[in-house]
């Protein structure tokens, strides 16, 4: 098998390829993904990103307590609603 620039070089008719056009950018949009690839950039050291580890993890945890927290709040109410309702209904 030859290696593609001599077939390139036997080939009988030869083919032009345009340059591909350059195109004017937005530049609006040129600062929209500029400033988008700028926020998107990784940490710049290892202590960062496990800083931002450790940070993503807490929050995780916060939210965990708090949706906790939150349901028994709102099981303790149910139950004092009931209580109360059977309170009002025994007298009869």
């Amino acid at each position: 098998m030859l290696p593609p620039l001599r077939l390139l070089e036997k080939a009988s008719v030869a083919i032009e390829i345009a340059p591909a056009e350059r195109r004017t950018v937005n530049p609006k949009r040129a600062a929209r993904q500029a400033a988008r690839a700028l926020s998107q950039r990784g940490s710049s050291t290892q202590a960062l990103e496990a800083l931002r580890l450790q940070l993503e993890q807490n929050k995780r945890m916060r939210k965990q307590l708090s949706r906790a927290e939150r349901e028994a709040e709102a099981d303790h109410k149910r139950q004092l609603k009931i209580q109360k309702a059977k309170a009002r209904h025994r007298g009869r």
